[in-house]
């Protein structure tokens, strides 16, 4: 009996690469280096706990400048943030 779910033959996942966006003339914040490390892990997709835990300081702090950078980046989720951080360099790929 077929169960209705589809099943894609491929076994890996392609890794997600974005292209830095050209027409922002904008330049590079100077961010502190910790919000440059949320940052990258923002865009992997850390949670709030994982990024606190991975930088060494509470989630409180996290959540603060997440908010920060995701008004400044006008960003709607955390992993947006992240990506559109990279679309405009500023955080390495």
């Amino acid at each position: 009996m077929a169960s209705g779910v589809a099943h894609r033959g491929d076994t890996e996942a392609t890794p997600f690469k974005v292209e830095k966006d050209s027409d922002d003339q904008g330049g590079v914040p100077e961010f502190p280096e910790e919000w440059k490390a949320l940052l990258r892990l923002l865009k992997e997709g850390c949670t709030d706990e994982q990024a606190a835990r991975r930088l060494g300081v509470s989630t409180r702090t996290v959540g603060r400048i997440t908010a920060e950078l995701m008004a400044q980046l006008g960003a709607r989720s955390r992993f947006e943030a992240g990506v559109l951080a990279a679309l405009k360099g500023w955080v390495d790929q």
